[in-house]
């Protein structure tokens, strides 16, 4: 497995878009990305804080990386933690980043994704697990009180993907709920070579 980010004070690069298409549970692929070094440790440990991360707007450029792929955004979409792993861990890494993304871009946020089910971790699962593991573990739930999802493109913003089983799972939910496309963009890849 290999996992890539900057080190530097968890100044990360946001590494990856991941087109997440209709046809739901088709294999997605990582464009080809740049890093300042390889990522040494464990790639699952850039979910497993105890405090949060420190973004720089500046060091991560997230703006760059939005408008280097091109994307285009009616909504950012943190994927969230369960509340129970949100109140242990005090902080949810893929809102910080879409706080940050939103800041760069004016596309606003939307939290209204939950996670209503605890999942394992996915790291010490295999990829036909991880996606059973989070099949069913996200519903989307519309309130006035923030942008919806209906005819809008969607960018889904998280730290980590390796399989795309996470993606692929919050893409459903938003894709009944009519989004009119579902795209990921991600901290760092850890793709498993077969």
């Amino acid at each position: 497995m290999k996992g890539m980010s900057c080190p530097q004070a968890w100044a990360w690069w946001l590494l990856a878009k991941l087109p997440v298409r209709e046809r739901v549970g088709s294999k997605v692929l990582p464009i080809p990305t740049k890093s300042r070094s390889p990522f040494r440790g464990r790639t699952e440990a850039l979910g497993e804080q105890q405090e949060p991360p420190r973004i720089h707007a500046g060091e991560v450029s997230v703006a760059q990386t939005y408008q280097r792929f091109q994307l285009e955004a009616d909504v950012l979409l943190p994927v969230p933690l369960h509340p129970a792993r949100q109140r242990l861990r005090g902080f949810n890494q893929a809102l910080l980043l879409a706080r940050v993304c939103s800041r760069l871009t004016g596309v606003p946020v939307n939290e209204e994704l939950i996670r209503q089910r605890p999942t394992q971790a996915q790291v010490s699962l295999t990829g036909r697990s991880r996606q059973q593991n989070m099949m069913g573990a996200f519903l989307y739930v519309s309130t006035a009180a923030t942008p919806g999802v209906a005819n809008r493109k969607i960018l889904i913003i998280d730290d980590v993907c390796t399989t795309g089983a996470t993606l692929d799972a919050c893409a459903r939910p938003l894709f009944a709920a009519g989004a009119r496309s579902v795209t990921g963009l991600v901290l760092a890849s850890a793709w498993h070579r077969t």
